[in-house]
């Protein structure tokens, strides 16, 4: 049976529920998966790429940069990992504006600069979300807000900058997960 390590680094949730979904898919196609949140493992306890047939990293952007820990785990694993099935996801407000551009500056320059080929690499949707109940802190509330303020203005996106905005394309995250497997059953 194939095996997929599935690793994350989410700041606020997103790519943590992505994971979740994705790895939901996996185990439907008959695929042994194992998820880990690298921010909650300790970086001595990261699994070995060596023993799963496909990686898949996601990560959430901020002020236009991966999470550290996702980044750190590609570094780490770079030499193993064109010898995998490699698949990189982000979550990022920029899809809103400029989706083509946002797959270049968060997949495809990491990839180069870390010199991994992924065989597949995408760009979510974010969850806004500046609602009272948000577990955003102040300062990152109010910087969410300024920058949903100016796309939501700019581009004509609608935002709600009281409330929760979830602009995930769940079909897309499935076709991406879907085609994902089909890289792994034909290796």
């Amino acid at each position: 049976m194939k095996k997929i390590l599935v690793v994350f680094g989410s700041r606020f949730g997103n790519s943590k529920e992505i994971a979740n979904v994705i790895s939901k898919i996996f185990e439907e196609a008959k695929i042994i998966v194992d998820v880990v949140d690298l921010k909650k493992t300790k970086r001595k306890n990261w699994p070995s790429t060596d023993r799963y047939d496909g990686v898949l990293v996601g990560s959430g952007i901020k002020i236009m940069k991966w999470t550290k820990e996702p980044l750190a785990f590609l570094k780490k694993n770079k030499n193993n990992l064109n010898n995998k099935t490699l698949g990189l996801y982000v979550t990022s407000m920029i899809k809103l504006t400029d989706y083509e551009q946002a797959k270049k500056d968060y997949c495809e320059k990491i990839a180069n600069n870390l010199g991994i080929q992924p065989k597949i690499y995408d760009v979510f949707d974010p969850v806004i979300d500046l609602s009272e109940t948000s577990n955003l802190g102040a300062l990152d509330k109010g910087i969410l807000k300024l920058a949903a303020m100016g796309i939501s203005k700019d581009f004509d996106v609608e935002i709600d900058l009281e409330g929760l905005n979830d602009f995930r394309d769940w079909d897309q995250i499935k076709d991406y997960a879907n085609t994902f497997v089909d890289f792994i059953k034909k290796e």
